[in-house]
């Protein structure tokens, strides 16, 4: 994720949307992306606790990995006990938003097997001996706190699992294929990069426009290159040591610092009521410090910034505004 990734932006086709899903309902803010509670008691009216959905009849598989090497991921899977089945999307990172859509029986199904598939592992032996090796090893087994939890509903009854993912490759392999299969059922979503952050997840505001300049966010994030193709002619540039206008200014500036911006983190793209696209984050860096010993240790710096986007002449959007604050110590990227 080489920053420019802002900077970096070529532009993308929008994709159409996923036939498969049928009905589509807006994006959901819920006060905690991780705590499924106050978000489906609130945005859809019943219990998400798994024993009482299990008590109602609800049918459900809910999914949740933190930090994973197979990346963040929470969804659930909801069968109501009148009418078809949803699935639910929530942005991992704890901004606390996520997309509601309906899926069809075949979709629902495919979810309930690919976890009826991979229960045999969670009690393969190998998986012990691999955590009592490492730990004797001395390594700190899952040290990128790779743990998948499991709820899901049986009949009258629910049951949770909760797994170290990098102990057992076919648990590591259910969580990519559930989160790419519930990614591409979301039309938002279809054809963008799905690891952290999940741009179709961050949207507000004018959707059409929001999603727009979040494709063009995420096609920067694949290039991995800095080209001034979407900034202004008039491009204002504003960091805390000076102010660049005009779109050759603005590229020179990003040529020679786009490596310093490692990482762009939006948090939120909203299309506003006069078809701008405000786009807000941090630029993030990692730095290598070296110690009196000789040693280097790695040293994290962000800075919050803002870009606003707008429709040029030719009706493509392009940055007109970027300010960028001040880089501060951190203790992680994202």
């Amino acid at each position: 994720m080489k920053a420019g990734m802002i900077a970096v932006l070529a532009l993308l086709a929008v994709i159409a949307p996923n036939a498969n899903a049928s009905t589509v309902k807006p994006i959901i803010d819920c006060s905690a992306a991780l705590n499924t509670t106050p978000c489906v008691a609130e945005s859809f009216g019943i219990q998400s606790d798994p024993d009482a959905l299990a008590a109602k009849g609800y049918g459900l598989l809910r999914v949740t990995t933190r930090f994973g090497i197979y990346g963040d991921l929470a969804f659930e899977v909801v069968w109501p006990p009148e009418g078809g089945p949803w699935l639910f999307v929530r942005d991992p990172s704890g901004i606390g938003r996520g997309q509601r859509v309906a899926i069809t029986r075949a979709d629902y199904d495919w979810f309930e097997k690919a976890w009826a598939d991979v229960q045999p592992a969670l009690t393969d032996p190998n998986a012990a001996q691999v955590k009592s090796a490492v730990e004797k090893a001395g390594w700190t087994p899952c040290a990128d706190s790779s743990r998948l939890q499991v709820d899901w509903t049986v009949g009258e009854k629910s049951s949770q699992t909760i797994i170290d993912v990098c102990l057992v490759k076919k648990v590591g392999e259910f969580v990519a294929n559930v989160g790419d299969r519930a990614y591409s059922l979301l039309p938002l979503c279809s054809g963008m990069l799905t690891e952290p952050p999940p741009l179709c997840l961050r949207l507000s505001g004018n959707e059409a426009d929001a999603v727009e300049v979040a494709r063009l966010l995420d096609n920067a994030e694949r290039t991995n290159t800095c080209p001034a193709s979407v900034l202004s002619d008039q491009v204002h540039l504003i960091t805390k040591e000076m102010t660049l206008q005009g779109k050759s200014a603005v590229a020179s500036w990003l040529a020679k610092n786009c490596e310093a911006m490692a990482y762009a983190v939006p948090d939120d793209v909203a299309g506003m009521v006069d078809s701008t696209v405000l786009v807000t984050g941090r630029e993030a860096a990692m730095i290598y410090k070296k110690l009196p010993d000789g040693s280097y240790q790695d040293q994290f710096k962000a800075a919050q910034f803002s870009q606003t986007w707008r429709r040029n002449d030719a009706g493509k959007f392009v940055i007109t505004s970027w300010k960028i604050g001040p880089f501060v110590e951190v203790n992680s990227l994202f």
